[in-house]
């Protein structure tokens, strides 16, 4: 899944963490995840001969902290749909068509068209799990 949008590169970081590196080790090495994040960040904006400010680890830990609703909406809308059973995954155009009938109507879409509960895997549950859990720690939610 593709998205395109400027905003911070902890959209991107998270996105991967969540769809690329599995729990147990995203929550037993976070630091040196992100340390490696810091390390390849420097690496190319100094052979690009950036000549701005280069964030450290201090900062990114910063500015992770500060983006964690990202984690809770990738949990949320991502990673259903990409650990999912394919064959329970809605079909988005179909949730699409609904919402904007439901909206021409001034109706509210129906609460089970969109029911990532229904087709969340083990591994989508746990993800989804943990960055609420999270997310409640840090008062997003």
């Amino acid at each position: 899944m593709q998205v395109c949008c400027r905003d911070s590169p902890m959209r991107d970081l998270y996105y991967f963490l969540l769809s690329s590196v599995r729990l147990e080790v995203r929550n037993q090495h976070i630091d040196q995840l992100l340390q490696a994040y810091v390390d390849s960040v420097k690496h190319y904006l100094l052979r690009l001969q950036y000549e701005g400010p280069i964030p450290d680890m201090g900062s990114i830990q910063e500015v992770f902290k500060k983006k964690k609703a990202y984690s809770l909406e990738f949990a949320i809308t991502f990673v259903p749909i990409a650990t999912g059973e394919t064959q329970n995954i809605p079909d988005l155009e179909t949730i699409a068509q609904a919402m904007a009938e439901a909206q021409e109507k001034g109706e509210k879409l129906t609460d089970g068209l969109w029911d990532v509960t229904s087709f969340l895997s083990t591994v989508g549950e746990a993800i989804v799990k943990d960055s609420m859990k999270k997310a409640m720690e840090y008062g997003i939610i």
